[in-house]
């Protein structure tokens, strides 16, 4: 730690992060870069907690979000039961949190039991205890609390004429249900929405509806949906 070839590593581990690699002429995005080293699984097989295996439907959603993105498209999903999408899609949001500086990602759900720490909050909680222990990017968040963190954190200066300021990414995460109120999708921009089991809205349309103006600024895209 300190040396010039650990700050080099790490520098790198965040380009490719940023911006993927190549390997034998495949790219490879950083969001499944991310997901593959940085944010470890719990094994239902081994029973352990460990990264995850390298699938190719997990290698083709990656590449579809970011296809559709930089397409300015948002992304859906029809998939099986137990194929780790919620892990993929909560890994998406911590990488936003981490290094996308005053981005607002949201996690929407009908019933709350799908988004608090029993549900797919827990690996939120997961990822963020694994960044902060095995890695230089340790982040402090106010509020901490669940379903809501920000990137920040105050500090005070000086010794006799103190002062506050703020310091960090000022990048949030929020999970919100839709079951009494579809607008929860809204309340400023958001740069990334997850919509958890959106299979089971009734009033899915709403909450897209909501989620489409506060993902543009007039006719430009500035966030994506994955429904």
């Amino acid at each position: 730690e300190g040396t010039e070839s650990y700050k080099r590593f790490w520098a790198f581990e965040k380009k490719k992060i940023g911006q993927g690699i190549i390997i034998n002429g495949r790219y490879i995005p950083g969001e499944y870069y991310f997901y593959m080293n940085y944010t470890p699984i719990m094994d239902a097989l081994k029973g352990t907690t460990d990264f995850a295996d390298a699938w190719d439907s997990d290698y083709h959603f990656y590449l579809y979000c970011w296809r559709a993105n930089i397409r300015n498209l948002n992304a859906g999903i029809v998939k099986a039961r137990r194929k780790g999408a919620s892990l993929k899609c909560t890994s998406r949001l911590i990488r936003n949190l981490w290094f996308i500086a005053n981005s607002v990602s949201k996690m929407i759900a009908y019933e709350d039991d799908y988004i608090n720490e029993k549900g797919s909050w827990k690996f939120m909680v997961t990822y963020r205890d694994f960044l902060n222990t095995h890695t230089p990017w340790y982040r402090v968040f106010e509020p901490d609390e669940s379903s809501n963190w920000e990137q920040k954190e105050t500090v005070v200066e000086g010794t006799h004429n103190k002062k506050k300021r703020i310091k960090g990414l000022r990048s949030k995460v929020m999970a919100a249900t839709a079951k009494k109120n579809p607008s929860k999708t809204v309340g400023g921009s958001i740069y990334e929405m997850f919509c958890e089991e959106a299979g089971v809205f009734p009033n899915l349309d709403k909450v897209l509806e909501f989620a489409d103006a506060a993902t543009k600024m007039g006719g430009v895209k500035t966030g994506f949906s994955l429904v």
